[in-house]
């Protein structure tokens, strides 16, 4: 037997299938999902996956307290914004009481008279000027101060001007001041000390008159 060459298998015939050792060989190996991406690692830098993430930077301390500051100052004007908006409207603080101080040559009655109209008016919307013009008809009258005392109080204290002469007017005796504006009247001539003007003289010579007054109202009392 030496010499002789060993026989090779037949070749499979069309149509047969192969043999086992083949089949084995030929056959694809089957991975599960995504076993392939697991065992090839992460991506390298530069890839998309990395091209996707965000980076989040802290804010600057500086900036948030900034931030913070200027939110509470707006906090703190919309609340005094909507208590100025209350007080200023609202019937809580409205008149009831006129207290008027200061009131020598006009009679009190007058004066309550004429500011009767603020009564149920806000406290915070009256000014020295409206109860100035409310008392403007009054010559004696030469200015006012108002205060404001909650809940429901107005103080007026009113600023007389100063007679200096008295004229006799009919029955009653009028006080004029140096610019020779008729002030009040008052029945007796003794209620007042005050140098007696001829008064038909006066309105015959107003300039007179006026010159007279002004060097009476330079006088000391």
């Amino acid at each position: 037997m030496t010499g002789r060459r060993p026989r090779r298998p037949p070749a499979p015939r069309s149509g047969q299938p192969p043999a086992a050792g083949r089949a084995k060989a030929s056959t694809p190996k089957v991975q599960a999902p995504g076993q392939d991406a697991a065992a090839q690692g992460p991506p390298p830098a530069g890839s998309a996956g990395a091209a996707s993430t965000v980076l989040h930077f802290p804010e600057p301390a500086g900036r948030k307290i900034r931030r913070r500051v200027w939110t509470g100052v707006a906090l703190v004007l919309v609340l005094v914004a909507a208590t100025i908006g209350v007080l200023v409207f609202s019937p809580v603080l409205a008149v009831k009481t006129i207290t008027v101080q200061g009131t020598d040559l006009v009679p009190a009655q007058q004066v309550d008279s004429l500011l009767a109209p603020l009564a149920g008016t806000p406290l915070p919307q009256i000014t020295d000027a409206d109860v100035r013009s409310l008392l403007a008809e009054v010559p004696a009258v030469a200015g006012v101060k108002v205060e404001a005392r909650p809940p429901s109080e107005l103080a007026v204290r009113i600023t007389e001007r100063v007679p200096v002469a008295v004229l006799k007017a009919g029955k009653r005796y009028a006080l004029d001041d140096e610019e020779g504006r008729r002030l009040a009247s008052v029945k007796s001539r003794d209620s007042v000390k005050l140098p007696l003007i001829n008064a038909a003289k006066a309105r015959k010579d107003p300039e007179v008159f006026r010159t007279i007054t002004a060097v009476l109202g330079a006088l000391p009392p």
